[in-house]
């Protein structure tokens, strides 16, 4: 028997870029403090976010998230949507499009995204000149 695989079609509008960022989260409409969960974001654009979860979280959920950036003194607040779900063999990667940030909120998202970047293209010319060493 032959399975054919279907492609994914590629939705997001932005590149995302892989991070160790924790984060807290809870649903839409919970008190802060009810039900908030603490997590670690995975890869971050500013127009979503991968997270672990070591609980389910049904699709279409809206989440209320504080980002804990590196580079930010204060969280940084999204509300974001459950794009989707996969099981993993500890818990749940969650896919998550961000619906309402702040102006400031999206503005240190980027700036850590450019740093990043800057980072990344930096580290292997880094590596190159230690081995000419």
């Amino acid at each position: 028997m032959v399975m054919k695989m279907e492609k994914r079609t590629e939705k997001r509008k932005e590149k995302r870029t892989r991070a160790e960022i924790p984060v807290d989260f809870r649903e839409f409409g919970e008190s802060p403090g009810e039900g908030t969960a603490g997590s670690v974001c995975m890869e971050l654009s500013t127009g979503g976010l991968r997270l672990r979860s070591a609980r389910f979280i049904a699709m279409s959920r809206r989440l209320v998230m504080r980002i804990f950036l590196p580079t930010s003194g204060e969280p940084v607040e999204v509300l974001t949507r459950v794009a989707w779900v996969r099981k993993t063999s500890q818990g749940y990667e969650v896919g998550n499009q961000i619906l309402e940030v702040s102006r400031k909120d999206r503005g240190s998202i980027k700036d850590l995204l450019e740093v990043m970047s800057k980072i990344k293209d930096i580290i292997p010319a880094l590596k190159v000149l230690a081995a000419d060493s």
